[in-house]
């Protein structure tokens, strides 16, 4: 076997600028040689002489010729080395730089001669030495050839130094890289290389001006490459490896600059646990020292070690509570405790660089109408979230950096989250801090925001200032999150109801789309509509309109008061009788009310009605529950009704509205809740009580009110739904005793058996209902949609679909039947007729009495619309609607869920990723959730990564369920039974029923029965309800039995 004689061949025609430094790279290999073309590949000829120079400079020999194609020069200069003995070669280009360990890797590959082409990863350069492309590039260079037994692909292009012959090796990243400054020194540079290379032709059309100019003012830039946009993805400024150490980098930067009218800061940082995180955040601050005035940390009694993390930290002041206050309380305590002008309140798992906090002090601190401000980040709500191009906390300062040096103006907006939030201390003070009612945590950062905007001041998005957020981590351990949102947010939405129903704001913050036409939605406020001027017109008016308030109640101190407090300005009297509470519902009562009688519970809801509109005095009566609340618009609005009323107006149906699912959804019930206090008027029936009958005995008409009395205290717990349930049922039995015929007491038989899912039951009394009542009757459509559901749920989908038909036959306009047609017709697969009917479905008929689901009509139509558009191949459609959905009702995650099943599909992966970090903000690390994160990680990157990924969820945060779940049955699906088994303990020690049954069976199938035994027991009293379970330990006692 021949000699290995090795030698490093540049190819070059005049790329002279980093020819030195690649060489000087390569200095190990052996002899270097430089072929320098007078030709270019295309083209006029450029400097090439100054090219010789760099290579001569550097102790190279430089060979001369003319050859005016790429795949001639690399030939040619193969050809060389050949006649002169060489049997492999090192051939980079003259801008590339081989890391110390993997030339010395190669060169020992290449003389023990295990392959004739070597390949290696790569790493690109963009601008500067310090700028690397992510994700590295695809294409591995061959770098390294054994000269004899390797030829071009193709002789007559040559792209890439794409070689065949003999053996391939490619060594991995491990090994070192190879440094590409490909894009790298001043713009002359590039120009004259994208204009003279051998696939110039293929450049996009106005890439100069529209990437590589334009980054240098937002290196956020995507989709960089000149010819193929997608192979450089995106650019990260890095610590420049040590190989790179001596080039010259032409576009130096300097440091960002401190203003001279630098306020006092103080940071202000709540901790809940998590030691890795706020260990992190105050290393960050510790290179901010000399910005600070002051530093505190509020530990809310840490379950871990945590605390203890702050205390090596001699600049920070540490405050430990004996409990969790929650975020909103140690926000107030520490900005008590502390003294600067400036308050930054800091989540734990923030890092703050040192440009981001430059540009968020100058943001707050730009004109005295600004109240706070906020930075952009990488994990956020609202209008904060951006694209984020660096992939390592190595490099967050240096993005931070880059990031400051954008042209980009601050921007106003009506919410900043409350992860970073720069407040003006007399603001705060002013408004009061942070609300506690919110307790552990959210909503509170969207109440402070309008209440600084409602106060006058300004808030500002500081369009140059990063501050990296992992997200949400305190929060995620709290026992229960989703709980925690769903209530904080129904508290944020009635604390400030007030103001949007009496019109003084449109919205409020954080509420609703945060854009519209690519712009901010800013509140609009009307100060004359401010709730306390409306309600001293209200009390004026109610003098005036002389409406009675009548009222029964039975233990009901949970709702009362807030009843009464939204009742009190529209009535001129409130009278409530009480049929036997034993709680403080007569006490709240008496503060509220003028009258308040005794009477006993006679069974009945008409007859306890009766007595309170007996006591009437006004012209009119209205009647309320005790959970329901009048909101400021529909008070008004009875006022005014009232007022205005001709002498043959008998009374108005007012909507009741359900609030379960938000202002857009939940059932809305007409009911004739406003009419003339006329002689002989009396409620019918013992429950769901009617006055309608009785009204129409007087000659006049009956209009609406649109505006609706919100149903916002109704019990939702299993134990009030069950005690309803008893009850009505009991007063339902006796409502058909006295009146076996009566089509409504029919019609709430089969709405009642409907509710408690026995389907056949609620057929047979819907379908009496419907024989014994008259076309016309309002209960009627109800009925219909009621029929259908029940058949639907039996599976009945043909006998769904014939009653939808007749019931469409009588109520052609009738919005839920439409709804439920386009259902059944999407359930059956005929989209095409199914999105007809969607498109169909009507507005509510002011002239007809409803019971509906407003759902129907606004984001549960879209929904469906958006899953019919996606079963026609429709994803552009289908993802306007389901983005429409979750725009009307946030929390209706079946469209995230939706949305994100389709993006991942089509490979829409940028706004998958956005559906998955909108399902973490509203569930935290659920198992939706995580199901997601494995589903996203297995189509990116393959299904040994979404076990990792889950993997370090879990790692994360070890007392999620969610992730832990999700983990464990995908090891199981992998048949990786031993790495699920920790997993699947700690699920059954926290009573999981799935994780103990897994068990189980894994030692089922090991054989070992008794062990079986034991876990499926302890599964099946987890779960008493799970037939598998109960077959599985029938067929164990069984094998017991025969051995």
């Amino acid at each position: 076997m021949d000699q290995v004689r090795i030698a490093t061949a540049v190819c070059v025609h005049d790329d002279h600028w980093f020819l030195k430094d690649s060489l000087e790279s390569f200095a190990e290999a052996g002899p270097a040689f430089v072929f320098v073309s007078s030709l270019p590949w295309h083209g006029e000829a450029g400097d090439w002489e100054r090219a010789a120079s760099a290579a001569t400079e550097a102790g190279a020999e430089v060979v001369l010729g003319e050859w005016p194609a790429e795949i001639l020069h690399r030939q040619g200069a193969r050809q060389w080395l050949i006649d002169r003995g060489f049997t492999h070669a090192f051939m980079p280009d003259s801008d590339e730089l081989i890391d110390p360990e993997l030339l010395k890797s190669i060169k020992a590959a290449g003389e023990a001669r295990l392959a004739q082409r070597f390949y290696v990863e790569m790493d690109t350069y963009w601008k500067s030495p310090d700028v690397i492309i992510r994700p590295r590039e695809v294409f591995r260079p061959m770098i390294f050839m054994e000269l004899s037994e390797v030829w071009p692909d193709d002789q007559t292009k040559f792209s890439g130094r794409l070689y065949g012959g003999g053996k391939a090796l490619m060594f991995g990243a491990d090994h070192g890289v190879l440094h590409h400054l490909s894009y790298v020194g001043p713009d002359e540079r590039i120009k004259r290389k994208t204009e003279s290379w051998s696939h110039f032709d293929e450049v996009v059309p106005h890439w100069w001006e529209n990437v590589w100019l334009a980054w240098d003012q937002n290196p956020l830039l995507r989709d960089l490459h000149p010819t193929h946009p997608t192979a450089y993805g995106f650019t990260e400024r890095i610590h420049r490896p040590e190989v790179l150490a001596n080039v010259t980098d032409h576009r130096p930067k300097t440091e960002i600059s401190v203003p001279n009218s630098w306020p006092s800061v103080s940071i202000v940082i709540p901790l809940y646990g998590g030691p890795g995180d706020i260990t992190r955040c105050l290393e960050s601050l510790q290179g901010c020292r000399d910005l600070l005035h002051e530093t505190l940390v509020v530990d809310n009694a840490s379950l871990d070690s945590a605390a203890k993390a702050v205390e090596r930290f001699e600049f920070v002041k540490l405050i430990q509570n004996d409990s969790n206050l929650g975020f909103g309380a140690a926000c107030n305590q520490g900005a008590e405790t502390t003294s600067g002008d400036i308050v930054l309140f800091l989540n734990s798992d923030t890092i703050v660089p040192r440009a981001g906090l430059i540009r968020l002090i100058e943001s707050v601190t730009a004109s005295g109408s600004i109240g706070a401000a906020g930075p952009l980040t990488n994990r956020s709500g609202h209008l904060q979230q951006i694209q984020s191009t660096y992939t390592s906390r190595e490099t967050i300062e240096f993005f931070a950096d880059d990031f400051a040096r954008m042209p980009s103006p601050d921007v106003e907006v009506d919410m900043l989250v409350g992860f970073c939030l720069a407040v003006r201390r007399s603001v705060f003070t002013e408004i009061g801090g942070f609300d506690p009612r919110f307790g552990l945590g959210m909503f509170e950062d969207n109440d402070l925001s309008y209440r600084i905007r409602r106060a006058g001041y300004k808030l500002v998005l500081s369009a140059r200032s990063f501050v990296h957020h992992e997200g949400s981590k305190s929060v995620h351990r709290l026992a229960d999150p989703v709980g925690l949102f769903n209530r904080n947010l129904a508290t944020y939405r009635k604390k400030w109801a007030a103001d949007l129903e009496s019109g003084f704001a449109d919205r409020l913050s954080g509420i609703g789309p945060a854009t519209k036409e690519g712009r901010p939605v800013k509140i609009r406020f009307t100060p004359e509509r401010q709730p306390e001027r409306i309600r001293e017109q209200a009390a004026q008016l109610a003098t005036r309109a002389h409406i009675s308030l009548c009222m029964i109640v039975k233990d009901e101190e949970r709702v009362l008061a807030e009843c009464l407090e939204s009742a009190r300005p529209y009535f001129s009297e409130v009278i409530v009788v009480d049929t036997g509470s034993t709680d403080r519902t007569k006490a709240i009562a008496e503060e509220y009310a003028s009258k308040v009688i005794d009477s006993p519970w006679k069974e009945s809801f008409s007859e306890a009605r009766n007595v309170s509109i007996s006591h009437a005095t006004g012209d009119w009566i209205f009647w309320l529950d005790a959970d329901d609340t009048v909101p400021i618009r529909t008070g008004m609005a009875i006022l005014d009704f009232v007022l205005k009323a001709s002498k043959d107006t008998l009374g108005f149906v007012v909507p009741v509205q359900f609030v379960e699912e938000g202002p857009s959804g939940g059932t809305r019930v007409d009911h004739l809740k406003l009419f003339r206090n006329l002689p002989g008027l009396e409620f019918e029936g013992r429950i769901h009580e009617q006055i309608l009958e009785s009204l129409r005995k007087h000659p006049g008409r009956i209009l609406r009110i649109d505006e609706p009395i919100m149903h916002s205290g109704y019990d939702v717990s299993p134990e009030g739904q069950a005690k309803k349930r008893e009850r009505d049922m009991r007063l339902l039995a006796l409502d058909l005793k006295e009146r076996p015929d009566h089509p409504f007491v029919l019609f709430n038989m089969g709405m009642t058996e409907h509710h408690a899912g026995l389907h056949e039951e609620a057929i047979a009394w819907l379908d009496k209902s419907l024989e014994k009542s008259a076309v016309g009757e309002t209960f009627r459509r109800k009925a219909y949609a009621l029929k259908v559901l029940s058949q639907r749920a039996l599976g009945n989908l043909d006998g769904a679909k014939e009653t939808v038909l007749k019931g469409l036959g009588e109520l052609d306009q009738d919005s839920e039947l439409r709804f439920l047609h386009g259902l059944i017709l999407t359930e059956t697969k005929h989209f095409a007729e199914s999105l007809e009917q969607y498109l169909m479905v009507p507005e509510l008929d002011p002239n007809v009495f409803y019971s509906v689901d407003l759902g129907l009509l606004t984001f549960k139509k879209h929904h469906n619309i958006g899953t019919v558009y996606y079963s026609l191949g429709d994803y552009k459609n289908a993802s306007e609607n389901w983005r429409k959905a979750l725009q009307i009702s946030p929390a209706f995650l079946r469209s995230a869920f939706s949305l994100f099943d389709a993006e991942l599909s089509q490979g829409d992966y940028m706004a998958a990723r956005e559906m998955l970090d909108y399902v973490h903000a509203v569930q935290g690390w659920s198992e939706s959730w995580a199901d997601m994160l494995a589903n996203f990680e297995q189509r990116w990157h393959g299904p040994t990564a979404a076990l990792q990924r889950l993997q370090d969820a879990v790692a994360q945060n070890p007392q999620e369920i969610g992730p832990r779940l999700i983990l464990s049955r995908r090891l199981l699906a992998a048949n990786l039974v031993q790495p699920a088994i920790p997993h699947l303990q700690v699920l059954a020690s926290a009573g999981i029923a799935e994780g103990a049954y897994c068990l189980g069976i894994a030692d089922l199938n090991a054989g070992r029965l008794p062990e079986a035994m034991d876990w499926l027991c302890i599964a099946l009293k987890l779960n008493p309800e799970h037939e598998e379970t109960q077959r599985q330990i029938s067929a164990i006692r069984l094998l017991l039995g025969e051995s």
